[in-house]
């Protein structure tokens, strides 16, 4: 896996950031990372989850799955922020699909976007 997970302790967020080929196993590998944080889980940081040169090897069949997941973790997505950067057309479909998911159903903002200064500017 390629992924690095950085704190910013003075705006209260996580830059999670991703590269090279992603399968679904290793976002839910990170993901079971995330909750293990106190800072995501008991204090309220939002995340950036940071995709730019990264290509997602799973197809909309799985979203079922992934899902699921979010929904386990409702209670702790409530009220959060997700702020997603993509910069392929593939990532950036998957991104709306569960933006619109999460919004809905788990009262849990995810908003795509195409750069940094964009995704910090909406967890402020």
């Amino acid at each position: 896996m390629n992924y690095s997970l950085e704190i910013n302790h003075e705006k209260k967020y996580i830059h999670y950031r991703h590269s090279g080929t992603i399968v679904r196993q290793e976002i839910r590998q990170v993901w079971e990372q995330l909750i293990l944080m106190p800072e995501f889980c008991r204090e309220n940081y939002n995340l950036i989850s940071d995709y730019q040169d990264a290509r997602f090897a799973f197809s909309i069949k799985d979203k079922p799955i992934v899902d699921a997941f979010l929904e386990f973790l409702k209670d702790i997505l409530k009220d959060k922020r997700n702020a997603v950067i993509v910069d392929g057309p593939n990532e950036t479909l998957f991104s709306l699909m569960f933006e619109n998911t999460a919004n809905k159903k788990l009262n849990f903002n995810i908003k795509t976007f195409t750069t940094l200064e964009s995704a910090i500017n909406f967890l402020l």
